[in-house]
């Protein structure tokens, strides 16, 4: 399925998957600005992120993330750790992007 169909198909279910997504308790999502903001969290994902949330990052760090250079929107894809210095931490396997604009 080419990309212009999944977006017309995914277009016809924003509202579905939205609620979804505030609804999961498996499937990790964060979005954060460039300025460290978070944006939006899944509500499992919260539960990992400790005092600032982008200082929850701590392999590889919110830092060490936009440091990176792709030719693609990926910039990282695999074992993200998150948590703090003070207790047991959660690894995750991820993938990161990063979009302009």
């Amino acid at each position: 399925m080419q990309n212009q169909e999944i977006d017309l198909i995914l277009s016809e279910w924003s509202d579905e998957l939205i609620e979804s997504l505030g609804k999961n308790k498996s499937l990790c999502v964060a979005l954060f600005g460039v300025d460290r903001k978070l944006l939006f969290a899944t509500p499992v994902m919260d539960t990992l992120f400790k005092d600032e949330p982008y200082k929850s990052l701590i392999n590889p760090t919110f830092d060490q993330l936009l440091e990176i250079k792709s030719e693609s929107s990926l910039i990282f894809e695999g074992l993200l750790t998150i948590g703090n210095n003070n207790s047991i931490n959660s690894s995750i396997a991820a993938h990161v992007f990063l979009k302009d604009g």
